[in-house]
This record gives C-alpha cells, structure tokens and sequence, in this order.
C-alpha cells in the first residue's frame, strides 16, 4: 500500500487527475478500488502539505529526512548502517491507512472482532 501511496505522489506531480491514476493504480498493485483511493488521498494531502512557500514539494522522503541523511553519511559502521536502514524502511512501510463508509456500515475491507471479550 506504501508503494502505491508514492508512486501516486509522484504521478500526482506529474498532472495525472484522481481518475485516470485510479485504474492505473488497481492493476498495477492490484489493489482495490477503496485502497487505491485511500493512497490517492494521503498522496494528495502529502502534496498539499508541501505547498508551504519555499517548499519543494519533488523533496519528500517517505520513511524521514534525518533517518535518510544518516544513511547516506560515510561515517556509519555496518551495524549501524542496518539499524538505520531497518528503521527507515519500518517507517516507510509501516502504516496502512483505510477509511470506513457508514453507509456500507464501517470499512468493508479491515474488520475489527473482539474474541474472549
């Protein structure tokens, strides 16, 4: 779901409208259609949260900046080098993201059940 939720920002930068990413997104990470719209609308809100002046919004790094700039420094041993790696990709895999309808009562994908409860 991360990678969909990137690779949208990036066609997102490059013009492409909501629709036309929508049946792209679907077969290419053969999603459904609720979670490709659910990476559509973070991707849009991440891009629109770079709208800050001075920002630029092609130098966002999913997964963190420092996490980033310590793995790209020289100076790690391969110890270190591995937990932050590790981190980042946590970070940058880590979340799953998947609105409800109440009209179709809740998220027709994710179901929450109490067992021993």
């Amino acid at each position: 779901w991360n990678s969909c939720k990137r690779y949208a920002y990036n066609r997102l930068l490059e013009g492409k409208t909501r629709k036309e990413l929508k049946k792209e997104l679907q077969s290419f990470f053969k999603l459904n259609s609720r979670y490709v719209d659910d990476a559509i609308l973070e991707a849009s809100e991440v891009l629109q949260s770079t709208g800050e002046p001075g920002e630029n919004p092609r130098k966002v790094i999913f997964g963190g900046k420092d996490l980033f700039f310590k793995l790209k420094s020289r100076h790690l041993s391969s110890k270190q080098r591995q937990k932050y790696k590790k981190e980042w990709e946590d970070k940058r895999k880590g979340t799953l993201f998947s609105r409800g309808d109440k009209t179709k009562q809740g998220n027709l994908n994710l179901r929450v059940i109490e067992e021993n409860g």
